[in-house]
């Protein structure tokens, strides 16, 4: 088994920003750097959900908040196995948008 290596920088904003949405039959982890919210008020909400084949709805699966002061400046997922799934960020309303780093590693 081989991986896929991704990576990509994104604008935190008060929307949710989709990072991927895949379709497809994958296992993957997810590295997202978070060294940029410095500021007080700097917090970023990480959302991933997966695909639920019985009931065929994409469902929650990590619904988590990270705030500054930061204990550590990176967040890993985890390793995922689903036939979809998607991960999406947003900042609180009373933070300043930031541009955090991320990098996906996905199993072929």
């Amino acid at each position: 088994m081989g991986f896929v290596k991704t990576y990509n920088t994104i604008t935190v904003t008060t929307s949710f920003q989709t990072l991927f949405d895949i379709t497809s039959d994958r296992h993957f982890a997810l590295w997202l750097f978070l060294q940029n919210l410095t500021g007080a008020g700097d917090n970023v909400e990480i959302k991933i959900s997966v695909m639920d084949d019985q009931g065929g709805a994409v469902q929650s699966y990590i619904d988590e908040t990270k705030a500054n002061p930061l204990t550590t400046n990176a967040w890993w997922s985890g390793y995922v196995t689903t036939a979809r799934y998607k991960a999406e960020v947003k900042r609180s309303a009373s933070g300043v948008d930031r541009s955090i780093n991320w990098t996906r590693y996905e199993a072929t």
